[in-house]
């Protein structure tokens, strides 16, 4: 059976891959000849990585407190207490890295997957090199929608897994028939058609 690649596809989860390759990689660097230098590097990108993704994520908070903040002071009722308005904190960053962490760990990886005379199933296992068996099935795969009505016409989020896209049909309530509508490669979908 195929296997998934090793990367995980969200981005919390890569933080989580990226902290535990950087400690194992320090346990079997010797092994397939990285360097102490390439091991403080993977390192520094997993502080990084795990700064920017947690940075993003308190951004979007405080964007969503900005946000309530604001309804709060528009459309309160008289009297209403409102405080005082969310703030950002941004915590400081970690030392600068090079561009292209997964690009580096992509060649490293490769270095020790060529490295077939140290090369074990195990020690990739233990440095999540090796990705899970993909039991995707293509022909059987039912994306999910959800849908919201929004001023701008039906807005469809969609999942498509491992495809490229989705195709979408519409069909009138009380009408069997269902007409091509769409193929679309990126969720959402908003149909701007007139009401």
């Amino acid at each position: 059976m195929k296997k998934k690649p090793y990367l995980p596809r969200r981005e919390g989860d890569r933080v989580t891959w990226l902290n535990t390759f950087a400690a194992k990689l320090a346990v079997h660097a010797a092994t397939f000849g990285i360097t102490p230098l390439e091991v403080a590097m993977v390192a520094a990108f997993a502080l990084m990585y795990a700064y920017i993704i947690g940075l993003q994520e308190l951004v979007k908070t405080f964007k969503q407190d900005l946000t309530d903040y604001k309804k709060t002071l528009s459309r309160a009722s008289i009297g209403s207490p409102l405080g005082a308005p969310p703030t950002l904190t941004i915590p400081v960053a970690p030392a600068t890295v090079q561009a292209g962490i997964f690009t580096v760990i992509a060649g490293l990886v490769k270095r020790i997957k060529g490295k077939t005379d140290v090369y074990t199933v195990n020690i990739c296992e233990d440095l999540g090199i090796i990705g899970d068996e993909d039991d995707f099935v293509p022909d059987t795969f039912v994306p999910e929608f959800k849908g919201k009505i929004m001023p701008e016409g039906p807005k469809l989020e969609f999942g498509k897994d491992q495809t490229d896209g989705v195709h979408i049909y519409t069909s009138l309530k009380g009408v069997a028939e269902w007409n091509y509508l769409a193929t679309d490669t990126e969720s959402p979908y908003i149909d701007t058609r007139a009401l």
